[in-house]
């Protein structure tokens, strides 16, 4: 609802507004995980846990475990080769282009393509046309 008229607000006084508040996350396995809002630098991690050292395959599965355990999947389904095949195939879908595919992924070689799972619908539209 509007108080007063477009003209009365920009002529009159400024209403005072709340500050920026923060919002309080819930519990979960993010309180273990930082970012450097000032980097990261060209050679810094972008992300990197509490005590200041880089995130390691270990933790980062570890912690997706987690919360699989969490959403009642069973975690001992998943490893490290899920996870790249998922992230592979999510950015393949939303036509990623290949090199940055390579680079996200950290690939030397095209290995990366045998990640990508194609729906058997994307295949069934792409014969269609």
């Amino acid at each position: 609802m509007v108080k007063t008229c477009r003209a009365c607000q920009v002529v009159g006084p400024v209403p005072k507004q709340e500050p920026i508040k923060r919002t309080q996350l819930p519990d979960g396995p993010w309180q273990d995980l930082c970012a450097d809002l000032m980097g990261p630098f060209p050679t810094d991690p972008l992300f990197f846990k509490e005590n200041g050292n880089a995130l390691d395959r270990d933790f980062v599965i570890r912690s997706l475990r987690h919360v699989l355990d969490i959403c009642g999947y069973n975690s001992s389904l998943y490893n490290g080769h899920s996870f790249r095949i998922g992230a592979s195939t999510s950015v393949g879908s939303v036509n990623i282009q290949d090199h940055l595919i390579k680079t996200l992924g950290r690939w030397r070689s095209d290995s990366y393509c045998r990640y990508i799972r194609i729906s058997k619908d994307t295949i069934r539209k792409a014969q269609k046309s």
